[in-house]
C-alpha cells in the first residue's frame, strides 16, 4: 500500500497513468478492508460460539481516537465494529451481549474493589489491602465480567 501510494504521488495528477495507479491503490485498500471485515467476522462467530453472555467494555472510541499516538492502531483494530458483529451474531443465536461502564475496571482491584490508581506504564496490579496480584488487564477483565453479570441479575439494560 505504501508503495502504491508513492508511485501514485509520483504521477501527474489527472493523467491515464495517475488514473491507473489511482485503481490500484483503491483496489489495496478494498483488499485491507475485506481482510479486517473478515478477521472481525471470524473472531464475533467465535465468541459468540463460545459464550452465552459476552461482556464489553463501553468505550468512548470518538474520544479515544483524538490521541493521535493510539489513534491509528484503534482504527486499525475496528472495535466499534467487533461489537457491531458481535451483537448481531448473539441476537440471532439467542445470546447476550452486554457493555459496561469501562470508568476505573482496570483500577478496581477485582478482589477486594477497592480502587488502586495506576498510570497506562504499570502493567501489574498489586493490591495494597488483599495483596492480589495480576496483570492489569486480567484484573480488568475480571471486573468487566463483574459488571455484566451485575448488570444481568438486577435486569440493567446498559
Amino acid at each position: 500500500l505504501a508503495a502504491a501510494q508513492r508511485r501514485l504521488s509520483r504521477k501527474i495528477k489527472g493523467s491515464k497513468n495517475w488514473i491507473k495507479q489511482k485503481l490500484k491503490v483503491a483496489r489495496i485498500h478494498r483488499k485491507i478492508r475485506n481482510l479486517r471485515d473478515e478477521f472481525l467476522h471470524q473472531v464475533s462467530k467465535k465468541l459468540v460460539d463460545k459464550a452465552d453472555l459476552i461482556v464489553f467494555e463501553n468505550l468512548n472510541i470518538k474520544s479515544m481516537v483524538k490521541n493521535h499516538n493510539l489513534a491509528k492502531h484503534i482504527l486499525d483494530h475496528s472495535w466499534g465494529r467487533l461489537i457491531q458483529y458481535t451483537t448481531y451474531k448473539a441476537a440471532r443465536a439467542g445470546k447476550s451481549v452486554e457493555l459496561v461502564d469501562s470508568r476505573y475496571t482496570s483500577q478496581r482491584c477485582s478482589g477486594c474493589g477497592i480502587i488502586v490508581p495506576k498510570t497506562l506504564e504499570d502493567r501489574v496490579h498489586e493490591c495494597p489491602r488483599c495483596g492480589l496480584k495480576l496483570d492489569r488487564d486480567h484484573n480488568a477483565a475480571l471486573n468487566i465480567l463483574t459488571l455484566g453479570l451485575r448488570g444481568r441479575a438486577c435486569g440493567d439494560a446498559g
